[in-house]
């Protein structure tokens, strides 16, 4: 808070550090939302919305970090998109397919959309 940089190594740094419980803090001011977050955000979007805005935040996760979680996942009321690729070394397939079914299993309404001969961040 109160801190920025136009130096991404510095930017990369304030992101990893910053806690969850300071995000969720920073957003809970706003009525509606959606969270969207890429590679580290996207870990922390889902985390945001099913921990703080489950019944007014729909979640975004760009080749992020996925909750699995049945129980965690039907506390979600909005719907969730994730991008993924279905060559990323951090999130296999066994990983992607799991979030699929578990999004699923909750109820939750989801477009996860993986493509074919990419890694992460579609390199």
């Amino acid at each position: 808070r109160g801190e920025s940089s136009t130096f991404i190594p510095k930017c990369i740094w304030l992101a990893l550090t910053t806690p969850q419980d300071r995000v969720n803090g920073d957003l809970d001011c706003v009525e509606k939302l959606v969270v969207m977050g890429f590679c580290y955000g996207g870990g922390k979007a889902i985390r945001y919305t099913t921990q703080c805005k489950a019944d007014s935040a729909a979640t975004v996760v760009c080749y992020g970090s996925p909750v699995t979680d049945v129980e965690e996942l039907s506390k979600l009321k909005m719907p969730v998109c994730g991008v993924f690729g279905a060559n990323d070394f951090q999130f296999p397939m066994s990983l992607l397919d799991q979030f699929k079914d578990s999004l699923t299993k909750a109820g939750v309404e989801n477009d996860i959309c993986i493509y074919e001969n990419v890694g992460h961040a579609f390199w």
